[in-house]
């Protein structure tokens, strides 16, 4: 009797394994309407019109496909003054300083403000936002809280303004002459 030959077989197990982008990345990638890009940072407002607005910019890393944001948080606070009670003082912070814990962008609403430069760090950023309120220690619910802060602080970091002054300047326009011209 003849037996037929088995050969053996070989199973190979294929396993496929998909790159995701994070949770953090997916949100604010939402909020901006795009895809945002691996190396940059992104300015995002947090809070409501009317209430406590913070300003999280956040850079993108990793590569794509597992898009990560790294986030900071930056803000103004009311503080009671001790020495007058009836003006308050305004006190600048960062989320992990009370919180001691990351941000966690996919909680929350935001609306996209757009680009920062990239070559400013945090601390350049925080840095930027002390600079920003010297002479302004008192808070203010018309001209210093919380919601000028933002866009104040915006407007010192965007990647827009910067070239807007690159520009000026290769024409030979000063910030003053293009004060005056505006007026």
């Amino acid at each position: 009797m003849h037996f037929p030959t088995f050969l053996p077989v070989v199973l190979a197990l294929v396993t496929y394994s998909f790159a995701a982008n994070t949770a953090a990345y997916t949100a604010l990638s939402k909020a901006a309407g795009k895809n945002l890009a691996a190396g940059k940072q992104y300015a995002f407002k947090s809070g409501p019109f009317s209430g406590h607005q913070r300003l999280i910019v956040g850079r993108v890393t990793g590569e794509a496909g597992s898009l990560d944001i790294d986030a900071n948080v930056y803000e103004l606070f009311k503080v009671p003054n001790p020495e007058n009670p009836k003006k308050d003082l305004v006190q600048l912070g960062d989320y992990k300083d009370y919180a001691n814990e990351p941000w966690d962008c996919t909680r929350g609403k935001y609306s996209y403000k757009g680009e920062v430069l990239t070559s400013l760090s945090p601390s350049d950023i925080q840095q930027k936002g002390i600079d920003l309120m010297v002479g302004k220690e008192t808070y203010s619910r018309l001209t210093n809280n919380c919601q000028h802060y933002v866009k104040n602080l915006f407007k010192e970091i965007e990647a827009r303004a910067f070239l807007n002054e690159y520009l000026k300047l290769r024409r030979g326009i000063t910030s003053s002459e293009a004060e005056f011209e505006r007026q």
